[in-house]
């Protein structure tokens, strides 16, 4: 499991990374798990699995794209590259777009429907 940010769009999952381990885990093996969680509270949140495949964005026209859709997000590039560049000081960090085709997703909701308590008067 790592932190990303992701966009959404056609069907895909949009993200930005860089070379190292789950990089090379999914060029070896493509097929991809995305888990999003909402936790409002303990009553209250929200679970999505989206299931997929890997496809690295080569293609400036595509790496263009995938960088636009993701810039309509706060900071989608620092749990990508801040921790990468902490490590590598010296050494340009070489980012990387990749987008997972999404081929099944689920989830679980839990809602609090208790009937909050009345407002104390006075």
């Amino acid at each position: 499991m790592v932190p990303l940010h992701f966009a959404y769009a056609d069907e895909h999952l949009y993200v930005l990374s860089t070379l190292g381990q789950k990089i090379e885990w999914m060029r070896k093996n493509p097929r991809v798990c995305v888990q999003v969680d909402e936790m409002k509270n303990d009553t209250n949140w929200a679970s999505v699995v989206v299931n997929g495949s890997y496809q690295e964005l080569r293609d400036p026209d595509e790496r263009k794209r995938a960088r636009k859709l993701l810039d309509k997000r706060v900071r989608w590039w620092q749990a990508a590259l801040a921790e990468r560049q902490a490590k590598s000081v010296d050494e340009l960090i070489e980012p990387l777009f990749f987008r997972s085709q999404v081929d099944s997703l689920s989830g679980l909701r839990a809602v609090d429907h208790a009937p909050k308590p009345a407002p104390i008067s006075k």
